[in-house]
């Protein structure tokens, strides 16, 4: 189950894994772009 909503202007996600996953520190992070110019930028060193 997910779901997206918006704090201070960013749009976030939430991803409940089941009862089969429990709570845990580890995150997970999704960058939402508009262009491959802009996958680029995230990858370049």
């Amino acid at each position: 189950m997910t779901g997206t909503f918006r704090l201070a202007g960013l749009e976030l996600m939430a991803l409940n894994g089941g009862p089969q996953f429990p709570c845990t520190e580890a995150i997970s992070l999704f960058v939402s772009c508009k262009t491959q110019a802009e996958v680029r930028l995230g990858t370049e060193p």
